[in-house]
């Protein structure tokens, strides 16, 4: 199954935290999606609420979920990158 993505509108650098959600501007904010520029374990609470922690994520690559949290406890993968994504485009 193909999984299809809107575009991002925007980025930010990701500091992975066990007591703060992701924070964009001053306001948090859900990532709608985690580019991994380092390789390694992430850890994230998925905006529904669930904790999923994925091993050995190659550099260079996309977590297609969108993401409320990237722990720091569990996350070993470096040069997180969180894409914003348009939400009036993905309501059309």
């Amino acid at each position: 199954m193909a999984l299809l993505l809107n575009t991002a509108i925007d980025g930010f650098d990701i500091t992975p935290s066990d007591t703060e959600d992701l924070i964009h501007n001053g306001t948090q904010t859900d990532a709608a999606a985690v580019t991994i520029g380092g390789s390694g374990d992430i850890k994230v609470t998925t905006v529904r609420g669930t904790t999923l922690t994925f091993t050995n994520r190659p550099a260079g690559t996309d977590l297609p979920y969108k993401v409320r949290r990237v722990w720091a406890t569990g996350t070993t993968a470096t040069g997180l990158i969180g894409a914003v994504e348009d939400y009036a485009d993905s309501k059309r």
